[in-house]
């Protein structure tokens, strides 16, 4: 389990190795390096109202993060992904997005950047294209996700952040 410290309350994940494995250890690798200092790099930028919040958590120069994409689960084969144009790996790299589910942005296989769904339903307009390596399934969490959806946002373009940055420091159970 990752747990991401923030001021505003602890967000447990539960680290998926079955659909990532190369995620798993990168972020395992992440928190190992940091020791017992806090995560400089580590921060919730984004919130989309109840839709993503989305961060970022990596050690600049220190840890390179994970090039290999995640494993597309049985039965997600037959899902259609509309592929941007910038993405030529796009393809299933990990089950449909539901509530709690978290992975790497931008179809990235390692990061840096990460969201977590808030979504109510299924996020099938993204298809399989998004290399997943964790899951929220505790409603203490879900509750601190839901709590920072409600901090205040300006809008840049068609994406909208947080006014403030949320630190968060990284923890393994």
């Amino acid at each position: 389990v990752l747990v991401l410290v923030t001021k505003h309350g602890n967000i447990r994940i539960d680290l998926r190795p079955d659909l990532s494995q190369g995620s798993v250890d990168y972020i395992h690798q992440l928190v190992e390096s940091y020791g017992q200092s806090r995560c400089r790099h580590c921060n919730f930028y984004r919130s989309e109202q109840k839709g993503i919040l989305q961060g970022i958590m990596e050690n600049k120069g220190v840890v390179p993060t994970n090039e290999i994409l995640g494993s597309c689960p049985p039965g997600a084969q037959k899902i259609s992904n509309d592929c941007p144009p910038w993405d030529k790996d796009c393809g299933c790299h990990g089950p449909v997005m539901t509530r709690g589910a978290v992975a790497w942005a931008a179809g990235s296989a390692g990061g840096p950047d990460f969201f977590i769904s808030g979504y109510k339903q299924p996020a099938k307009w993204w298809g399989t294209q998004h290399t997943n390596f964790g899951f929220i399934d505790d409603v203490e969490s879900m509750k601190v996700i839901d709590a920072i959806f409600a901090l205040p946002t300006n809008t840049k373009g068609d994406m909208t952040f947080l006014n403030d940055l949320i630190h968060f420091d990284l923890q393994l159970e």
